[in-house]
């Protein structure tokens, strides 16, 4: 007689941990199309549009304060930048080298460098 009440005990604390286990699920929700995302990909469209203009003032800022550098300060800022590019590329990182290469050319020529 004791074993059916003990089988009838785990039985009932069986389902009662199920059911905790579905109340934490939560509700369901629908899914979202990838239509329905739409202003995601225009936001980075836009984001994206912006870049070029972001980089220029970063490559602006950049010459006006190299202006401000003595020579030596100016040496060690090129000597840093040559072995940041190498480090660079040497991990394929071609926009961070692309970034380098242009702080190396500011520093070098900065009276050439024109921004649009």
């Amino acid at each position: 007689m004791t074993r059916p009440i003990k089988t009838i005990t785990t039985l009932g604390a069986a389902i009662t941990m199920a059911m905790a286990g579905l109340a934490a699920a939560g509700e369901l929700r629908p899914l979202d199309l990838p239509s329905a995302r739409e202003p995601y990909i225009q936001q980075q469209e836009q984001q994206q549009q912006r870049a070029p203009d972001a980089a220029a003032t970063v490559y602006d800022r950049f010459r006006e304060k190299i202006g401000r550098l003595s020579k030596q300060e100016k040496n060690e800022a090129l000597k840093e930048f040559k072995s940041r590019l190498e480090t660079a590329k040497a991990a394929e990182y071609s926009k961070a080298a692309a970034h380098y290469q242009t702080l190396i050319n500011i520093l070098s020529h900065p009276e050439s460098f024109i921004t649009e």
